[in-house]
């Protein structure tokens, strides 16, 4: 029994007013109710909301992993073509012969290599080239003579490491002993 119900058989409120009373609490009620969002579009929005957030989460970790898998596959191409210059490279520590201008790996200032005769003209002719081997963390670049099929090959995957190739002759031409 209801406190209302107790006043009513206690004489202290009429009916009248006890169905009034009540109208006003159910129209309150169902003036709040109308504010309140149902209960599944609230578990839609929900849903929409996380699985928002795990595409968003998943989408980060995919750009996460192909910027590992892009700097492990650059720093396997840099191994590979520093393995190709110091197997296939040929050091030349001055001797007789003739000196051999290049560009250094700066682009600025000009090197200078004491070569012999043949190997100036397979470099005129575009037979060989001049390869920069930088130590790492030390920065000390080393420039050593390599072959025309190890060129192209470098010359797909670090071209910077070419510090002179020339291509126009294309290695087809024989020698010319002016130079």
């Amino acid at each position: 029994m209801s406190l209302r119900d107790a006043l009513l058989k206690a004489g202290a409120v009429d009916k009248k007013q006890k169905r009034k009373v009540e109208r006003d609490l159910k129209k309150s009620r169902k003036k709040s109710q109308g504010d309140r969002e149902r209960a599944h579009v609230v578990r839609k929005r929900e849903k929409a909301q996380a699985r928002q957030e795990k595409e968003r989460l998943k989408a980060e970790r995919l750009k996460a992993r192909k910027a590992r898998e892009k700097g492990s596959a650059q720093e396997a191409a840099k191994l590979r073509v520093r393995h190709l210059i110091q197997a296939h490279g040929v050091h030349l520590k001055g001797g007789t012969g003739t000196r051999f201008y290049f560009p250094m790996m700066d682009g600025v200032t000009i090197g200078r290599l004491w070569t012999p005769w043949t190997i100036a003209r397979s470099l005129r002719a575009g037979q060989s080239a001049i390869a920069a081997l930088v130590v790492p963390y030390d920065d000390e670049v080393t420039y050593l003579v390599i072959p025309r099929d190890i060129a192209l090959t470098i010359r797909a995957s670090a071209p910077e490491q070419l510090v002179f190739f020339n291509e126009t002759n294309g290695g087809d031409e024989p020698f010319t002993d002016d130079l």
